[in-house]
Parts: structure tokens; C-alpha cells; sequence
């Protein structure tokens, strides 16, 4: 059985970052604050950035964010991150999304 899909993003500054898909059926992520990524995946298994984020309960995620990446964007993928630094979250997301520019995150 195959483990959970992984993605490493890179980020304008050179930094990388792991992210794994999250089981939305566990409640494994109550309570643990971290970075967030929905994407989506092409036939090829290329992800695609919707929406980059973070929150201080990555089970919590927005639902309206959520929901206009599934039925306006097709996202597939919820990917997360565990990070307990909250300036460094904001830091990460800002980083992400300098490089992949995600459509939802766009002003």
C-alpha cells in the first residue's frame, strides 16, 4: 500500500518545503498548527498550486477556502506541513506563493 502523496515545494528564497497529503478523514491534524497547500494533479501526477496558507489548526482549515478550490479550481489535494512557529508560517505561505503565484492567493 502506497503511503501518503508528497511534494516538495521550493519557495522564491531557495528554501524547500515537504508537504504530505492529508487524510481529511482522520482527526490525526486536530489541534497542530501548520502550512497548507490545496492543488490539483494532472493525468501525468503533476500538481498544479491552488492555494497556499497556513492556520493554527490544520484541521480547521477554512471552509470557504476549501470550497472554492474544489468547485471553482478542481483541487484534488490537501497537503500540509506541521509548523508551530506562527511569524514563520506567514514567512513560508509568503515565500510559496512568491514562487508559484496560486490563484487564490492572488489580490
Amino acid at each position: 500500500m502506497a503511503g501518503p502523496f508528497r511534494l516538495v515545494l521550493t519557495g522564491q528564497s531557495g528554501a524547500r518545503y515537504q508537504y504530505a497529503e492529508m487524510d481529511l478523514r482522520k482527526q490525526f491534524y486536530l489541534g497542530i498548527p501548520g502550512n497548507y497547500v490545496l492543488a490539483k494533479r494532472d493525468k501525468s501526477g503533476n500538481a498544479t498550486l491552488i492555494c497556499a496558507g497556513e492556520h493554527s489548526d490544520l484541521y480547521r482549515l477554512p471552509d470557504p477556502i476549501l470550497a472554492r478550490a474544489l468547485h471553482e479550481h478542481g483541487a484534488s489535494l490537501v497537503l500540509v506541513r506541521e509548523n508551530r512557529d506562527a511569524e514563520a508560517r506567514k514567512a513560508e505561505v509568503a515565500d510559496i506563493v512568491a514562487a508559484y503565484d496560486p490563484v487564490l492567493n492572488r489580490a
